[in-house]
């Protein structure tokens, strides 16, 4: 994986098994382009946050988020009709 181009991770992990990993996470030196998944965004973005401290030429960042209707969102839309 260290000399990976591109790397896709939007499949969720358990929890306990990503932290170990990325810990000894390694340095991705040839990575460009990154797709990640809305796991990434947990913990205070801390997935994100080491994978990109340990990518140093990222050019292209995507994400696939499984976006879901917050109720918040939806009492907002209602109030206004």
């Amino acid at each position: 994986l260290s000399h990976a181009t591109t790397l896709q991770l939007h499949a969720p992990l358990p929890e306990l098994t990503l932290e170990r990993g990325l810990r000894t996470c390694p340095v991705f030196s040839s990575l460009t382009s990154l797709v990640l998944g809305d796991w990434c965004m947990a913990a205070d973005f801390y997935p994100l946050r080491r994978i990109l401290h340990r990518s140093p030429k990222p050019k292209e960042l995507s994400f696939k988020l499984e976006m879901e209707e917050c109720r918040k969102c939806k009492e907002l839309e209602s109030s206004k009709t």
